[in-house]
């Protein structure tokens, strides 16, 4: 008998379509852990409509033009002496290190 865990964790994630649209989506990322012969397998699904996960694991999501565009999961690491502002805010990279540990990253371009 096979035991699995899920659980659903929201992952922030940046990226710029062609058109020119920024875009931060807070993302709902179903987990699926197992027991496998050969060791613990790990399956993931997107709860979150117009956001895409392919085998590969790289995320994608469409634009409001329509158009598909790929978007990075953000990276956070801490630096107190950082302070947060409008850099942090408006960025579209996807690593964050100032004090707010990247809970205001791109936060202007969220969906």
């Amino acid at each position: 008998m096979s035991t699995e865990t899920i659980y659903v964790t929201t992952t922030a994630l940046l990226g710029k379509c062609q058109c020119g649209t920024k875009h931060r989506i807070d993302a709902d990322i179903e987990k699926t852990e197992r027991a496998a012969w050969n060791g613990p397998v790990t399956d993931s699904r997107v709860l979150t409509p117009g956001v895409h996960l392919d085998r590969g694991g790289r995320f994608s999501a469409t634009c409001t033009c329509g158009q598909e565009f790929g978007v990075k999961p953000l990276q956070v690491g801490f630096r107190q002496q950082d302070k947060c502002g409008g850099r942090c805010r408006s960025a579209i990279g996807a690593a964050c290190d100032c004090e707010c540990g990247g809970k205001n990253h791109g936060s202007n371009h969220a969906c």
